[in-house]
């Protein structure tokens, strides 16, 4: 009776396969055209793609773009290759020549928007997300459900290809330039960070002094830029800089995380860039004020221990500490089955 227990499987309600799925584009949080959005960046230590940079504030990874003309569907996810998987998307963009794939380097920024949001926890069990109420009527349904919580920021990433890591890099250039040493003195501004000299990050033997080198003004600016073999103990690394003010004389270069920058995006279509909001400058995390859950305001900045930022328990608890892991979030879509489910269906 084999066969009757066979053909009695054939018409079987079929078992529901849970089909991959990311819950990456509930962190992903974007510059937009409405207005600036107040962004503090999260220290982080990653690599570039190859990994051998070290200790950079964002991941340089790799993901694919996927756009189907007919359907007029895009979406993008991640590369097997920054996981040390097998890439399905690889093996059809290249050995099956799919043209709807291209592959890009992308630049994952760990990232706090500062603004009002709720975090949302779910009858399905998801993991804890943020959304934003679009206006008054949605903000007074989402304050009645017992599954959102009115929070002060929403921790994600924000994902920039390289014109628009570019423009960030300009505008996080003229932040560490600044001196926060300044701050001690009674000056009305910062100084200007300068660089000095270049030592050897090993045994620190000066490599390049102000005062005495040939390099023209381009070559001196770059000079940090690649590795270089130092003299005395042939180490071969990135120079470190030594700095001073242009006003005080305790030069401390501001870091990115010393600030909250307000991101804006300009244009449209292909034709975008990020810039500061107009009339806008970075302002100091001590000299900023997040809410907590009362609505009562305080500051961003609890204190320093040692070159360690410690942020408001309240924005710390209830924001910061529900930012996953950005490789455990994203991992999935390096998977065969999921990158399958995009190209094929």
């Amino acid at each position: 009776m084999t066969w009757l227990n066979k053909a009695r499987h054939l018409d079987a309600p079929k078992e529901r396969v849970q089909k991959k799925y990311s819950n990456s584009w509930r962190f992903r949080i974007a510059p937009d055209t409405v207005g600036p959005k107040d962004i503090l960046i999260l220290p982080g230590s990653f690599s570039n793609i190859e990994g051998d940079v070290q200790g950079m504030p964002f991941w340089q990874t790799l993901k694919h773009y996927f756009y189907d003309p007919q359907k007029k569907k895009f979406r993008s996810f991640m590369c097997g290759k920054a996981f040390n998987k097998e890439c399905y998307a690889c093996h059809r963009q290249y050995d099956k020549d799919d043209k709807r794939l291209q592959i890009r380097k992308a630049n994952l920024w760990p990232v706090v928007h500062l603004d009002w949001h709720y975090r949302v926890e779910n009858e399905y069990g998801d993991a804890p997300y943020f959304v934003q109420a679009e206006n008054r009527a949605q903000e007074r349904e989402f304050d009645d459900l017992e599954t959102h919580t009115k929070v002060f920021g929403r921790p994600g990433f924000m994902e920039l290809g390289k014109g628009h890591q570019e423009m960030l890099l300009d505008i996080l250039s003229n932040v560490v330039s600044q001196c926060v040493g300044c701050l001690e003195h009674d000056f009305d501004n910062n100084g200007k960070i300068e660089v000095c000299a270049w030592s050897c990050s090993s045994c620190g033997a000066v490599l390049e002094d102000i005062e005495t080198t040939s390099l023209n003004r381009d070559e001196w600016r770059k000079f940090g830029q690649s590795r270089k073999t130092c003299a005395s103990c042939r180490n071969k690394d990135f120079p470190k800089e030594v700095v001073g003010c242009t006003q005080c004389p305790t030069a401390i270069r501001t870091e990115i995380y010393d600030v909250v920058i307000p991101l804006v995006k300009q244009g449209s279509g292909k034709d975008t860039s990020i810039n500061l909001g107009f009339g806008m400058m970075p302002k100091y995390i001590d000299e900023y004020d997040v809410y907590d859950l009362n609505g009562n305001k305080v500051p961003l900045l609890d204190r320093m221990e040692g070159n360690v930022r410690i942020y408001d328990k309240t924005l710390q608890e209830q924001v910061i500490n529900y930012l996953p892991d950005l490789k455990s979030l994203l991992e999935v879509e390096a998977e065969r089955e999921f990158q399958e489910d995009i190209i094929l269906n």
